[in-house]
């Protein structure tokens, strides 16, 4: 219930990074992407770091992506599950167990330069694509990222 879509609809596309600033997690990739994509006047980028939790949901419902282009082999990413919760269309590197948690609703790409900002740019250029993976990413995480779902994990575990 904390991370869900805002209602509000906006112009552009916002790009979210929410993690710490360290080599690893790859946000120097998306810098550059952001960069490289400085033109386009109506996509913006958002870095998120060190903030209250209970500051994030504000960030997620700003953003129409969020990007995890970490690159090591990550595990389970909250980021990833509370963006798509927040209806945020996800991409996140393809290393680690974030290709398997893509599995359904987001993709899971090379953490580089051209792919990422291609990605962005056609989102960009096709504004409805955007969205239907944004709802797509909300649908998925109502059925599947749930207190339930938790529940029935670590009975598995007991």
């Amino acid at each position: 219930d904390r991370f869900k879509p805002d209602k509000k609809e906006h112009y552009g596309i916002t790009v979210l990074f929410v993690g710490r600033p360290i080599h690893i997690k790859g946000k120097h990739i998306i810098e550059a992407v952001e960069k490289r994509l400085f033109h386009i006047k109506d996509v913006r980028f958002i870095y998120v770091e060190n903030v209250p939790y209970e500051d994030l949901p504000n960030y997620y419902q700003m953003a129409d992506i969020c990007v995890v282009p970490s690159l090591y082999s990550e595990g389970i990413s909250r980021v990833v599950l509370e963006a798509a919760a927040s209806g945020c269309a996800v991409i996140t590197s393809n290393k680690g167990a974030l290709p398997e948690l893509m599995n359904g609703f987001g993709i899971a790409i090379e953490p580089d330069i051209t792919t990422i900002a291609n990605y962005i740019n056609g989102a960009h250029e096709q504004p409805e694509k955007i969205k239907k993976a944004r709802q797509h990413a909300r649908l998925y995480a109502e059925r599947f990222f749930t207190a339930k779902n938790a529940e029935t994990i670590l009975k598995e575990y007991e």
